[in-house]
């Protein structure tokens, strides 16, 4: 079973590229602000998206694999569309959301202590569409290294 999952295509290139994400994002962050910060090594948004380097390996690694006329790309090729229109849009104006209501949550606690909630949400969701492009163009890059390396 080990053997099928480590030999799995597909799946490695998805995980590849989201840990590639995520180390870019942590290297990012050191050369920004001259220390490492952990927590971008498991938190969402930011650049890359990892969300979308996933699928989009996911999708170009079964494209190599299987083909364009697979049922199995068009069911990655549907899924990564929805995954990262859902980065961008829904979770991106949910974190744009989440800004507004920590500011009025602010300026409420300040007149109204003791009665507003203090709890700071979390802003950085989703993505912009550069961070999205980003996380495809290494998704993509990803898939074909490993398709051309080790499968």
């Amino acid at each position: 079973m080990w053997n099928e999952l480590i030999h799995n295509e597909p799946l490695v290139s998805a995980l590849t590229a989201v840990v590639a994400a995520q180390l870019i994002k942590l290297i990012i962050n050191l050369i920004i602000d001259r220390r490492i910060t952990w927590r971008y090594l498991y938190e969402t948004g930011g650049m890359p998206s990892s969300h979308t380097a996933a699928v989009s390996a996911l999708t170009a690694s079964i494209f190599l694999t299987c083909g364009p006329g697979s049922p199995v790309f068009a069911l990655s090729l549907v899924f990564m569309t929805v995954v990262i229109r859902d980065a961008v849009g829904i979770r991106r104006q949910a974190g744009k959301h989440a800004e507004v209501i920590n500011e009025w949550s602010e300026l409420l606690s300040g007149k109204f202590p003791g009665i507003t909630n203090t709890e700071t949400l979390k802003t950085m969701l989703g993505h912009t569409v550069l961070q999205a492009a980003a996380g495809f163009l290494l998704g993509i890059l990803t898939a074909l290294i490993l398709h051309q390396a080790a499968f």
